[in-house]
């Protein structure tokens, strides 16, 4: 019987030490596996900060250029109004010459 249960241990240490190990080559490739993703993980986030940025200076002239837009809208409404008030100055001063 301890024959039996030494047996038993014996046989489930060699299967447990034979699938837990890893070899010093196992252990050096996915070292250098994690080493890589850590520099494609450093070099995307600088990509994506690029990006940010990129999106930000995007972001500020397209608020210059609203702000161009309305500046130019205020300018074109002032315009009109002035050519409203010529036209009507005009018309006043056509019908006075017709008075006389």
């Amino acid at each position: 019987m301890k024959n039996r249960i030494f047996a038993y241990i014996a046989m489930s240490l060699l299967v447990v030490l034979s699938a837990g190990c890893a070899s010093t080559s196992d252990v050096d490739a996915l070292k250098s596996d994690i080493a890589q993703l850590q520099a494609d993980l450093k070099s995307t986030d600088k990509k994506a900060q690029e990006a940010m940025d990129s999106v930000q200076e995007a972001s500020a002239a397209a608020q210059r250029a609203e702000s161009s837009a309305n500046a130019a809208a205020a300018a074109a409404k002032e315009a009109e109004q002035a050519s409203w008030a010529t036209s009507e100055k005009l018309d006043r001063m056509f019908k006075r010459s017709m008075m006389k």
